[in-house]
């Protein structure tokens, strides 16, 4: 039968900015137009009690009455359906409520529908967009979006966007788009073909696979693998248990792939300058002829052609390998991707034209004339009848269609089994009454004696058996001597009482483990294997499940360990360390000094060996105080005081009572380094530098100021604050805060807790 929209609502533009669009179950399709109307779709349906594979219509008169509204509050239109319906509609009669809606481009719309898909196309406005069980697809939109959905997919195609997504299990897909993606997946995978722009993906246990992006992309999958072909700018991935392939084309800034247990396979552009850092137990490189630094079979540290972009590849307890760009193990890849992409293309259903209408006659009567002819009912984001159904048998298995199948018969089976007996039992008049009450008690005693047999096996016998074949064994001769046993309890009870005779006597037949002497006794015998495929059946799953539980729990351990020893390389890796530079104008400073004045000299080469030895001979722990922080801060200052002479001067303030609260280790030096290199260094006379140190409720501000010139707009390049803000993120979370201040008073602020434990790095 063919469905035709229940009804279509065409509402001038005028003062509306915003539109509201709900709906329980059904989709919702949001197409934008260059109109200034607003035509609304209303698609209810709802399926036939008599014949549920038939859906008709519902007729206009109850749509607006019970079912659904459309109101203006100021500058939003408010369109969905009645939640003190939802029992009667959507469960009772089986409702479905769509809405496909064509609107300027111009207007903001929130979208939430409970059960169901959404389709933005053809939009350049902001959109919230919610969905607990179905699909989101945005596709030829710009604008500002906000997606998040509880089970199921988000697919992105061919848009200009800035983008909040989330899905909790489902699979993310962004291609042919630019912009600002923040991008998560519990559990599921993301899949990338063709960015241009700041790209942040993460997943818990999914695949991360991209090709063809450009610009800032960082990713990390807890379990996952990340695979990244014709990537180029500035790359972070991260895995745990992983493993990492990236093809990189060219890297801008810095290049960062880290994985706990997994390998690492780089293609790295060797024609370009880099700074290279790689670690891991075994590295392999093509020839390298323009490095210069340490490089060793598990480490590698110094610059390529010169130095340049930082590229640092960790692989703790795997392999790194690192490839020249004339070979191209990445083919494969590239060209499963290009088959991939058209499919990819199907699935964001972005084929059908934009609704345009003009305000003519003639349009108006071609869409009366179109409407009375009888149309095919298309259903919002829903493709063909051919193309769903080909999409089905793809995600199709064939061991589960086995299993579906042999679970299926079974389980029918048993059912119909019991209601057999059951309503046997209930008809003592039946001829086989008395052989019906005989199976229903063999059946009651074997059960009986499987679950002891197991619970004493399972409880006190199965811990003295090493072989897991003696354990079967023994198992199957445990249940039949209880089996036994029972049976000989209730014939001595047959004997003594002698109730029941008649179906007594059947139950006996049936147990009997006598030699069977027709056919009707063998087939009687075969209930004598029951007990054995029983309790081998079950104790097999129990100790699948056992053994499963051990090994959640030993992978749960070790991952603990794995996020242990990550986070503490990663405290390792950001701590600051001496400048080649620094130390070389030092040096230089202290010869010229030697025979000028030997007593600066002296006292600059004791403030070098004072932070010399804070920097090298540190301990393990990533801790100490604020007083230990100073002490390395002035002697850093000291000895940059006396080469810049009266062009530097500083000062350092710090509250009383707060000289024993711990901090991490180099927190407060690497910027005290930056105020030097890019603001004292770059004016002439009377530099300053302060550095105050405050508290205000239950957190400690660190200020740091300098009188060179404003900070750039991007601070991306030279700076150096990414490693102090990666190390507060480790170390805090979201409970610490790096500000840049660039107007009037220019200085770097960095807020912490107060009260800082050090288990957390422990």
């Amino acid at each position: 039968m063919n469905i035709l929209p229940s009804d279509i609502k065409t509402i001038p533009m005028e003062d509306i900015k915003n539109i509201s669009l709900s709906t329980v179950t059904g989709d919702i399709e949001v197409l934008g137009t260059d109109e200034d109307q607003i035509r609304i779709e209303i698609y209810a349906s709802k399926r036939l009690f008599i014949n549920f594979f038939r859906k008709e219509s519902i007729p206009v008169e109850e749509l607006y009455e019970d079912l659904v509204y459309i109101s203006k509050e100021n500058e939003t239109l408010r369109v969905g359906v009645r939640n003190n319906n939802f029992w009667r509609w959507d469960w009772l009669s089986f409702c479905q409520v769509a809405f496909r809606v064509f609107l300027p481009k111009t207007i903001n719309s929130f979208i939430k529908t409970t059960v169901g898909e959404v389709l933005v196309n053809n939009m350049n406005s902001k959109h919230g967009i919610r969905a607990a069980v179905g699909d989101i697809k945005i596709a030829n939109t710009q604008g500002e979006v906000r997606v998040r959905t509880t089970a199921g997919n988000i697919k992105v195609g061919n848009c200009a966007i800035k983008a909040e997504i989330s899905t909790s299990g489902g699979n993310i897909l962004v291609l042919n788009s630019k912009g600002e993606i923040n991008g998560s997946s519990s559990g599921g995978n993301i899949k990338l073909d063709g960015f241009d722009g700041k790209l942040y993906m993460r997943t818990s246990g999914g695949n991360i696979r991209a090709y063809g992006v450009s610009g800032d992309f960082k990713t990390f999958t807890a379990g996952g693998n990340i695979k990244l072909a014709q990537v180029k700018g500035n790359i972070g991935a991260s895995t745990k248990g992983g493993n990492i392939s990236v093809q990189a084309l060219s890297v801008n800034e810095y290049l960062w792939l880290e994985t706990s247990g997994g390998n690492i396979t780089a293609q790295l552009p060797l024609h370009q300058g880099l700074q290279l850092e790689a670690d891991s137990t075994w590295i392999n490189t093509p020839y390298l002829p323009n490095f210069q630094g340490i490089k060793k079979s598990s480490y590698i540290s110094g610059i390529l052609n010169g130095g340049g972009a930082s590229v640092k590849l960790r692989a703790s307890g795997g392999r790194i390998k690192i490839l020249s760009p004339q070979k191209d193990p990445f083919h494969n890849f590239t060209q499963e991707l290009k088959k991939k992409q058209y499919d990819w293309l199907q699935q964001l259903h972005v084929d059908k034209a934009p609704y345009t209408n003009t305000n003519t006659k003639a349009a108006a009567d071609k869409t009366t004339q179109a409407s009375e002819q009888p149309q095919p009912y298309y259903h919002p984001t829903n493709h063909t009848l051919k193309n769903s159904f080909k999409n089905a048998i793809n995600r199709l298995n064939p061991r589960f269609l086995l299993y579906t199948l042999f679970f299926t018969t079974f389980f029918i089976y048993g059912l119909n089994s019991i209601l057999y007996f059951s309503l046997e039992l209930l008809n003592p008049t039946s001829l086989e009454a008395d052989q019906n009450k005989a199976v229903f008690l063999a059946n009651l005693t074997t059960g009986f004696a499987c679950f002891i047999s197991l619970l004493l096996f399972i409880l006190f016998i199965e811990r003295f058996f090493t072989r897991n074949c003696m354990k079967y064994l023994f198992l199957v001769i445990l249940t039949y001597i209880i089996l036994f046993l029972i049976q000989l309890s209730q014939k001595i009870m047959y004997y003594s009482f002698n109730d029941g005779e008649r179906y007594w006597s059947h139950y006996w037949r049936i147990i009997s483990f006598k030699a069977p002497e027709s056919a009707a006794n063998i087939h009687n015998n075969l209930y004598v294997f029951i007990p054995m495929v029983v309790v081998t059946v079950f104790f097999y799953n129990w100790q699948r499940s056992k053994n499963l539980n051990r090994k959640i729990s030993e992978q749960e351990y070790q991952l603990l360990n794995l996020e242990k020893l990550k986070t503490k390389a990663q405290l390792n890796a950001l701590e600051a360390r001496i400048n080649p530079h620094f130390l070389y104008n030092s040096l230089n400073s202290i010869t010229g000094l030697i025979h000028d004045n030997p007593d600066k000299a002296e006292e600059m080469t004791i403030q070098l060996s004072k932070l010399f030895r804070a920097t090298t001979g540190r301990s393990d722990q990533s801790f100490h105080t604020i007083a230990e922080e100073l002490e390395i801060v002035k002697s850093y200052l000291s000895i940059e005081q006396m080469r810049f002479g009266d062009r530097l001067n500083y000062a350092i303030n710090l509250e009383t009572g707060l000289e024993n609260i711990k901090i991490p280790r180099f927190l407060l030096q690497p910027l005290v380094e930056n105020a030097i290199k890019h603001g004292i260094s770059k004016i002439t006379e009377h530099g300053t530098i302060e550095v105050n140190i405050t508290k205000t409720d239950d957190l400690i501000a660190f200020q740091i100021h300098d009188n060179g010139p404003a900070f750039k707009e991007d601070l991306s390049g030279g700076y150096g604050l990414k490693s102090i803000s990666d190390k507060l993120q480790l170390i805090y979370g979201d409970k610490a805060s790096l500000q840049i201040q660039n107007n009037g008073h220019k200085a770097v602020v960095i807020r912490v807790p107060a009260e800082t434990s050090e288990k957390t790095t422990a």
